[in-house]
C-alpha cells in the first residue's frame, strides 16, 4: 500500500477524488497525479491519535469533515476499501502506469513519451503476430473493433503501424509494424524491462513469481 510521505505536511497538497479514468487502451496512462490521495494511504509510520486505524485514512488538507491530527492533516476513513481486492489492484495500477510513462518520458523520445501500458501491448502482439487482422487483434486485446480502430488510427499517425487490404478478403485488413515501429518496440522493450525492476525492487523472486501467479488466477476466475 502506497504511502502519502509525499505531501504529508504541506497544505498545499489537496487530496484528489476517486482517482477514476476511461479504461480504453488509449487512454490507460493515469496523469502525473496519481499520488494524490486515492494512491497515497497514510500512516504505516502515523503516530497520530488515529495510529491504529492508520492504514485506512487518506491524507488531505485541513478542511471538511474527517480526524484533524495534531499536525493539521485530515485523515479521511476509507471504510473497509482497504480490504478489497479491486482497491489495492487499483492503487497498484495507478503506480505501475504512472511509473511506466515516466520511465518511457525520460528516453527523451516524444513518441515513446506518448505510447501507454495498453499500446505497448498491442504493438508486441501485432510484432509478434504480423498479419493479424483487426478482428483477432480486438479479440487479443479485448475490446471490440470499434473501440481498435482509433488506436490504430492514432498509432499509424505516428508511424508505427500500417494497415494492409487482405489478400484473402478485401474487406479485411491486416496489421504490421513498420520499420520504425519495429526499432521503437524494441526500444521499449528495453526501457519496460527497466521499469520491470524497479517497480518490483521491494519484492523477492519468489514473491514476484507468487504475485503474477495470483493475478493470473485472479484474471481467468
Amino acid at each position: 500500500m502506497a504511502s502519502a510521505q509525499k505531501g504529508n505536511g504541506s497544505p498545499g497538497n489537496r487530496s484528489r477524488g476517486d482517482g477514476s479514468r476511461g479504461n480504453g487502451l488509449h487512454d490507460d496512462t493515469p496523469s502525473a497525479g496519481a499520488e494524490g490521495a486515492e494512491a497515497s494511504e497514510s500512516g504505516r509510520d502515523h503516530q497520530g491519535p488515529a495510529a491504529g486505524k492508520s492504514d485506512r485514512l487518506l491524507a488531505g488538507i485541513a478542511v471538511g469533515g474527517g480526524m484533524v491530527d495534531s499536525d493539521g492533516i485530515v485523515r479521511i476513513s476509507l471504510g473497509n476499501m482497504p480490504d478489497l481486492i479491486g482497491y489495492n489492484l487499483r492503487l497498484a495500477q495507478l503506480r505501475v502506469f504512472d511509473h511506466f510513462r515516466e520511465t518511457l518520458k525520460v528516453s527523451g523520445d516524444p513518441v515513446l513519451a506518448t505510447i501507454t501500458p495498453g499500446l505497448f501491448r498491442i504493438l508486441v502482439l501485432v510484432r509478434d503476430n504480423p498479419g493479424l487482422n483487426q478482428s483477432r487483434l480486438a479479440a487479443a486485446v479485448g475490446i471490440d473493433r470499434s473501440t481498435l480502430v482509433p488506436i490504430l488510427n492514432r498509432l499509424s499517425k505516428l508511424g508505427l503501424i500500417e494497415r494492409r487490404q487482405s489478400r484473402n478478403d478485401g474487406r479485411a485488413h491486416s496489421v504490421h509494424l513498420t520499420f520504425d515501429g519495429a526499432s521503437t518496440v524494441g526500444r521499449m522493450e528495453d526501457l519496460v524491462d527497466q521499469h520491470e525492476q524497479e517497480i518490483a525492487k521491494s519484492l523477492t523472486k519468489r514473491e514476484k513469481t507468487q504475485l503474477i501467479g495470483l493475478l493470473r488466477k485472479l484474471g481467468n476466475s
